[in-house]
């Protein structure tokens, strides 16, 4: 329990009347006085604050378990008033230190018996395990002249596992038809793949060749059917963790920004009906999850990229794509995320394909970093930028030189930057699907 600023000044008020009273002895009584009612304030004030906090008020804080990587969590802390008399307080929160986040330090006035709801946000940029500590209350007197400061016991592990806010935006907005929103162009693709779905009358645009001829002569006009993609196919995501992966692209690695696309692909996946597996790899096997279906596989993937980490190694492809051919038999749809800085790695990963290609359709995913894109084509001012200019674009040429190797070898290539990577990664996957690729 401390004194506040208005009980520093009072005080020093009743002090400047003792010392008037030197010159002015009448003074004397009236500063008595004062400092008497003073002290009965003072000690009334310590007498209604001598109460523990936890029966002045509640706090409980709120916050989502795990947190999402890269994305934006919300915390709430709930404090009520349990008594009967006004309460003006201020509520400091200690969120992991390691994560970015707002001002967590919030003043509070609390009727009787009223809750009060103070919010801050956390954006991690690292996955792993981390605490929030106790919540800090300091609570002022009826009169203001005290605050007692306390620690509310709240110590909490917490868990920063890849976005999965990402898969529950993409359910809720998969069930009221509005996947455009997160540029997921899905609806495109019914109606062009191979597994019959339902019939409907023909229109002028519908291919000739889908027109059924049974139905159109039971219903007597023209019926088409439908198709939709296939189902219980094989999509393996297979994730290098080496070193080119450990680069960062604004606040996050490459290989944490492929996780949230691996994470979100594989939702996608299994909501299409198809099995989906995992492979993580950088010289050894670091994780390898079978084809399964279902939302629990999902899940089993979350788990084993929840403590991946880049190594400051060359990834072994030999040895993981052999893996994986070994494992492997039915023809799936292969995602590589990875990256390449010259034609000599394009030329590493050609050779070790070969033992997945034409088996397996493959697709090379890599992530394209948009601040050296913007390095590149900026207009230099001095002689330092037009230093920066001339490395970046070196850096990109040999860069696309690497992937034009590829492509003129028949890989699949997607090469785009890290705020797409989810969005295209999952509708070059549909696109394949739907022509039957796989």
């Amino acid at each position: 329990m401390f004194a506040t600023s208005r009980l520093i000044i009072l005080v020093a008020l009743g002090a400047i009347a003792f010392l008037l009273a030197v010159w002015q002895p009448r003074l004397m009584i009236v500063g008595a006085a004062y400092n008497t009612a003073l002290a009965i304030a003072i000690a009334t004030d310590c007498l209604l604050l001598r109460r523990r906090p936890h029966r002045i008020v509640s706090v409980e804080r709120s916050a989502p378990d795990p947190l999402s990587l890269g994305a934006v969590n919300n915390v709430a802390i709930r404090v009520r008033n349990c008594i009967s008399r006004t309460l003006r307080l201020t509520v400091k929160d200690q969120p992991p230190p390691e994560l970015e986040h707002g001002a967590a330090e919030f003043s509070l006035v609390l009727l009787p018996g009223e809750e009060g709801l103070a919010q801050y946000h956390i954006t991690p940029r690292a996955k792993g395990d981390y605490r929030f500590g106790d919540i800090g209350l300091r609570i002022w007197s009826p009169l203001g002249l005290l605050i007692t400061q306390s620690l509310v016991a709240a110590g909490a592990d917490t868990r920063v596992y890849p976005d999965i806010k990402a898969v529950n935006r993409y359910e809720l907005l998969a069930r009221r038809g509005r996947l455009l929103e997160l540029g997921i162009r899905a609806a495109r693709y019914r109606g062009r793949g191979t597994e019959f779905e339902s019939l409907r009358a023909y229109v002028p645009d519908d291919d000739p060749r889908h027109i059924n001829w049974k139905a159109t002569a039971r219903h007597r006009h023209v019926i088409t059917s439908q198709f939709q993609s296939e189902r219980s196919q094989n999509l393996l995501l297979v994730l290098d963790a080496g070193r080119m992966m450990a680069g960062r692209v604004g606040e996050m690695t490459k290989l944490d920004h492929a996780i949230n696309a691996v994470l979100m692909s594989a939702y996608v996946g299994t909501a299409m009906g198809d099995r989906v597996g995992l492979l993580a790899f950088a010289q050894d096997i670091r994780a390898y999850l079978p084809p399964r279906r279902g939302r629990s596989q999902v899940f089993r993937i979350l788990e084993s990229l929840y403590r991946l980490e880049p190594e400051l190694v060359e990834p072994d492809y030999d040895d993981a794509f052999q893996y994986l051919a070994l494992r492997q038999r039915r023809r799936s749809l292969v995602v590589i995320f990875t990256d390449l800085v010259d034609r000599d790695s394009s030329e590493s990963l050609l050779r070790q394909i070969g033992s997945l290609h034409p088996h397996h359709l493959v697709l090379c995913v890599t992530v394209a970093d948009a601040d050296l894109l913007a390095m590149a084509h900026v207009l230099p001012d001095d002689a330092d930028e037009v230093y920066k200019k001339a490395v970046s674009f070196q850096i990109l040429s040999d860069r696309e030189g690497a992937l034009t190797y590829l492509r003129q070898r028949g890989i699949h290539l997607l090469d785009v930057p890290a705020d797409r990577l989810t969005t295209d990664t999952i509708n070059r996957y549909l696109e394949m699907k739907s022509r039957s690729l796989i």
